[in-house]
């Protein structure tokens, strides 16, 4: 289960090291990377939070959260895929020099959303809803 985590943390990683590769340049996409790189960090920091706490099942739960966790991961898997699909369309319908900037910042926000939605879910287990 840990190569799983870590091939992910590679995938997203990756897409966000493409983003990033083209980050010199003007003002508009410097800040785009830079809220890139900080959405990036909130949702591993979110993934790796939800993988520990279904990895500290409470009493009783050991088979339901193992079964979580290969649910979580073949989602997040999913929603990686999404997202770079959702912001390939984004950089393709864009014209000009806004191409850039806005596909980064696609990936920035599907990001935050991300990470907010695993945090529910974190909390959710830990309040043991």
């Amino acid at each position: 289960m840990k190569h799983l985590f870590l091939i992910l943390l590679f995938a997203l990683s990756l897409n966000a090291k493409q983003a990033l590769a083209s980050c010199d340049g003007p003002p508009d996409i410097v800040g785009a990377c830079e809220e890139l790189d900080a959405a990036d960090a909130k949702l591993n920091s979110a993934y790796r939070n939800l993988l520990k706490v279904l990895d500290n099942p409470p009493e009783g739960m050991a088979e339901h959260h193992k079964q979580a966790k290969k649910s979580v991961v073949q989602a997040q898997r999913a929603w990686l895929h999404f997202r770079d699909l959702d912001c390939s369309a984004v950089f393709d319908i864009a014209d000009g020099a806004s191409r850039n900037p806005l596909s980064i910042s696609c990936e920035a926000e599907h990001a935050v959303l991300r990470a907010k939605q695993l945090e529910e879910m974190a909390n959710g287990l830990a309040s043991g809803l």
